[in-house]
């Protein structure tokens, strides 16, 4: 892993190097743009920093937007850069949360705004633990893809942390940079074990609906589902591009993986959550099931 540096603060400047990948909000919105150095790769998160990797040194900086908190340069660094960075050096890393169900793990993988948090923190407080909020990281042991817990922290909009966490209810700003921090607790707790996976559940653009929606993915529609949340530092260098693809499509053939819709208000949550632990559970017994019969 490289080091990191935190420069002083300082207003974005146009950079000599050209744009080769920008990454899109909900709304199309720029929020992530890639430029390639000499020696590395700038990452211009837009309005809040600037993260130049440097491979020849093994060194990182950071040099944030004024005004921009320590806290949220933190999240920029643990959700988004160094899991690009992961990524980069050969690991499987994807977009999506995870909570702990029986002796197995179910992530959801959505873009922004899809409800991945939501769902992770409302799963946790219904006694699923939580193992990561962004930056799922799989690892192949014994034929199995595995799980590894990452850290005991969620980011929640506020509407959704009041709702959850039975909060005074207030008015809130229907902004996306308003996340906050919200720490394991007894009420929410978080598994520290790596486990294997169960499913993977793809959040697609909601529709309105009564009931949750849960539908089977087949391998080719996985792939490219998985392709579009996986963290790619360079889309240019076909080498590693073409190794991540390798492992995307073992993943798409070995996991189980589904869509799921869903009604979107807090007051279905917890339906919405008694929905997806059976289905995760019925996965479960069956696989078990199939192992003892060999």
């Amino acid at each position: 892993m490289l080091d990191f540096v935190q420069l002083p603060a300082r207003e974005q400047e146009p950079l000599p190097w050209p744009c080769y990948d920008r990454w899109l909000s909900y709304d199309g919105e720029e929020t992530l743009l890639f430029h390639r150095t000499d020696t590395g790769v700038v990452l211009r998160f837009v309005g809040l920093a600037d993260f130049a990797l440097n491979f020849e040194t093994g060194h990182v900086t950071c040099t944030p937007e004024p005004d921009v908190p320590d806290e949220a340069l933190a999240d920029l660094q643990f959700n988004q850069v160094v899991p690009l960075i992961m990524g980069h050096q050969g690991e499987l890393v994807l977009h999506a949360s995870a909570v702990r169900i029986g002796d197995g793990v179910i992530a959801f993988l959505g873009a922004t705004g899809r409800g991945k948090s939501t769902l992770a923190a409302a799963m946790a407080r219904a006694g699923c633990p939580f193992l990561t909020d962004d930056g799922l990281i799989l690892d192949q042991i014994g034929g199995r893809y595995v799980v590894r817990p990452r850290r005991p922290i969620l980011r929640l909009r506020p509407d959704s942390e009041a709702a959850i966490l039975d909060l005074p209810e207030t008015d809130f700003p229907d902004c996306d940079q308003l996340k906050t921090r919200v720490n394991a607790r007894a009420s929410i707790p978080f598994c520290d074990e790596a486990l294997p996976l169960t499913a993977l559940y793809f959040l697609p653009e909601p529709h309105p609906r009564n009931e949750p929606e849960i539908v089977p993915l087949p391998p080719s529609g996985a792939l490219p589902a998985l392709m579009g949340h996986s963290f790619i530092l360079d889309v240019e260098d076909r080498p590693r591009v073409r190794r991540h693809f390798e492992n995307i499509a073992d993943l798409a053939r070995r996991a189980d993986c589904y869509t799921l819709d869903y009604p979107r208000t807090y007051e279905s949550l917890p339906s919405n959550v008694e929905t997806i632990i059976g289905h995760a559970k019925a996965i479960q017994l069956s696989s078990e099931a199939k192992r003892r019969e060999y």
